[in-house]
């Protein structure tokens, strides 16, 4: 369901859907940049990020999305979320450092914070593993990655960074990161489980040199990532082994004849979703 209504916010393709149907949809006023589930209770709500703000959507009633609540922030075309326990985390590069939202009376009004966290008011992206959180490209850790305990989720504490180079993007799983070095072309697999240790295990340099986005699949052995650029591929890696990571598979999307910008991959079940 959340899948559907990614694609359905996102944009409108004049083309037909494959192995889709459309359920229900919610348009906003400006153009949006994330989305993310969350189930509270017995229902489930999707939190948009969107250009101003953040959306608070029930999805009690799949065929009609509701707006709960909308919470203004600066205005910016990037503005990521993700989810721990009752809390979701919010950067953008606009400004305001992180936002955090207490999801806990939902389906009430939700309460929130904007935090500045070790002088970082930035971030790219951002992603949870266990009681972590991750961000990428922030102002501070010269936009690498900037590692965060959630063990008061309330107040996160910065503990930790890895490199030098800019992380646009990364997925991470049990503290091992596929980091999205998208400025060196290169996807590198690193050790984070000791955030003042990092260990680089390997890398390897993407298709069309311009490494956008990385995740993994369910079984922990191949990892995808994407290239931001015209006619680039989806590429498939063996990463059993961080220290000689083999391509196995690169894929052009069929819908687009091969010209489409692969944007994100993410992995469901035995799909992935671009």
């Amino acid at each position: 369901l959340l899948a559907g209504l990614c694609l359905i916010c996102g944009a409108a393709w004049g083309q037909t859907a494959k192995n889709m149907s459309l359920i229900g949809q919610l348009s906003f006023q400006d153009g949006l940049a994330d989305v993310v589930g969350y189930k509270g209770g017995n229902t489930e709500y999707a939190l948009v990020g969107h250009e101003s703000g953040v959306g608070i959507v029930s999805l009690a009633n799949p065929a009609n999305p509701v707006l709960l609540q909308d919470l203004p922030g600066i205005n910016t075309i990037w503005r990521e979320l993700d989810v721990y326990q009752n809390y979701c985390y919010i950067v953008n590069e606009g400004g305001d450092g992180l936002r955090i939202v207490n999801l806990a009376n939902l389906p009430g009004n939700v309460s929130y914070k904007d935090t500045i966290i070790n002088g970082m008011t930035t971030g790219h992206t951002l992603m949870v593993d266990g009681n972590r959180l991750y961000v990428y490209g922030a102002d501070i850790d010269n936009g690498g990655v900037s590692i965060f305990s959630l063990a008061n989720p309330w107040k996160p504490t910065h503990i930790g960074q890895f490199t030098t180079r800019y992380v646009h993007d990364a997925f991470v799983r049990n503290g091992t990161a596929y980091l999205g070095e998208i400025n060196d072309g290169f996807m590198e697999i690193v050790n984070l489980s000791n955030a003042t240790n990092p260990v680089s295990l390997g890398t390897v340099t993407t298709p069309s040199n311009f490494t956008h986005n990385t995740w993994l699949n369910a079984a922990g052995d191949v990892c995808f990532t994407t290239d931001e650029v015209n006619a680039a591929f989806i590429a498939a890696y063996d990463v059993s082994n961080p220290s000689n990571i083999v391509e196995i598979s690169r894929v052009r999307s069929s819908l687009s004849a091969g010209q489409a910008i692969p944007h994100n991959v993410k992995v469901l079940n035995e799909y992935l979703v671009t």
